[in-house]
């Protein structure tokens, strides 16, 4: 029961690229780092090449170098108007080829740029918030980047599932944050072999013809769902039990006291959130037994994240573990996962659950 073929994300979703990786760059989600070379505060710390190391190994695919000049006309990398220390470009980077540099003509003629939209998470929210088909629209044609509020100076993260949703291919993400919002982007971006980008739905590519607006489910979700590609499923899901829960670092001495939340991700109406009873002093073989029913309009935006926590009566419950993927790439049947830290790291901790998916056809594989 522990093997890949019990897993909960299909093997074939999750092992190499399944999908069409010749479209335009506008048609796919890209995982994106902001920030990079910081590894803990906007405020204080080092420009460190290791950060760039971790969130590639992570799969993250586009990163972010702010570039001064230096001393000697050499190139440093820093954080304007803060007390990070600066580097040297050349000491965060190898330069692996030479290219003499042509005439300013040949180079015109045949190195375009082209300029894409870089926009704070304020300024998306007020422009969803006045022309949100607009959005839709401009999105599947052109590549859009998000970036974090400049007043995140603790490295908190913006919620990436409203940009998302409106076909935002980028959106900026402090991956030295180990919180919530970085469980969410790496349960999206498991998806596809984990190479970083993930194709967009259709009605996300052809958006002029799917006229979607992920706001119109407060009109009438019933017609919402039936005016673009893909049918409501209802996720049924019965957590059965855990094994092997780690301690909470905060905690070390202590037995957990466990419950598992289950939350559902995607447009407005599919967010929804349920949670088992706690399971005082086990943490090796809690049981649980508890069905949780989810109706989803859209499936294939939609995420499922798992997380297990510590309860505690005087204090913040602590969050010991997690699994995100998207819920299209789910396998039903009785199947295992094993659960990630809060740094994403593999972890020893196994939940095990069984899954219906209501409305399921073989079509919906991945």
């Amino acid at each position: 029961m522990l093997s890949q073929d019990f897993e909960l994300m299909k093997p074939w979703c999750a092992l190499q690229p399944y999908q069409d990786m010749t479209r335009p760059l506008t048609n796919y989600f890209i995982s994106t780092s902001h920030n990079t070379y910081l590894f803990n505060s906007q405020v204080m710390g080092d420009s460190n090449r290791e950060a760039y190391n971790r969130v590639l190994r992570a799969g993250c695919r586009a990163v972010e170098l702010d570039c001064y000049d230096g001393e000697n006309g050499q190139p440093i990398v820093k954080h304007a108007y803060t007390l990070i220390v600066q580097k040297r470009l050349g000491d965060l980077f190898v330069y692996l080829q030479n290219v003499p540099f042509r005439e300013y003509e040949y180079a015109k003629a045949n190195y375009v740029c082209y300029h894409s939209p870089n926009v704070a998470e304020n300024h998306f929210g007020r422009a969803v918030r006045d022309e949100p088909a607009c959005v839709v629209q401009q999105t599947a044609k052109t590549l859009c980047r998000l970036y974090p509020s400049g007043i995140r100076q603790d490295s908190s993260n913006p919620d990436p599932i409203l940009p998302w949703n409106f076909g935002v291919q980028m959106v900026a993400l402090n991956f030295q944050k180990y919180d919530k919002i970085m469980a969410l982007c790496h349960g999206k971006f498991s998806d596809n072999g984990g190479c970083g980008y993930v194709l967009k739905p259709n009605y996300l590519i052809d958006a002029s013809r799917a006229k979607f607006n992920p706001f119109d489910h407060q009109k009438n979700p019933s017609d919402f769902s039936e005016n673009v590609f893909g049918q409501p499923k209802t996720l049924i899901i019965t957590i059965i039990s855990a094994q092997f829960l780690s301690r909470s670092s905060s905690k070390a001495n202590d037995v957990p006291d466990p419950y598992v939340e289950v939350s559902t991700h995607g447009i407005p109406c599919d967010q929804q959130a349920q949670r088992t009873c706690v399971v005082h002093n086990n943490g090796l073989n809690p049981i649980w037994k508890e069905t949780f029913r989810f109706h989803i309009n859209f499936p294939q935006i939609c995420l499922v994240l798992f997380t297990v926590y510590d309860h505690d009566v005087l204090s913040k419950n602590d969050r010991l573990a997690y699994f995100c993927l998207p819920m299209k790439t789910m396998q039903t049947g009785f199947r295992h996962m094993r659960l990630r830290s809060k740094d994403n790291g593999l972890t020893d901790s196994t939940l095990f659950v069984h899954v219906e998916i209501e409305g399921y056809e073989e079509e919906d594989d991945c």
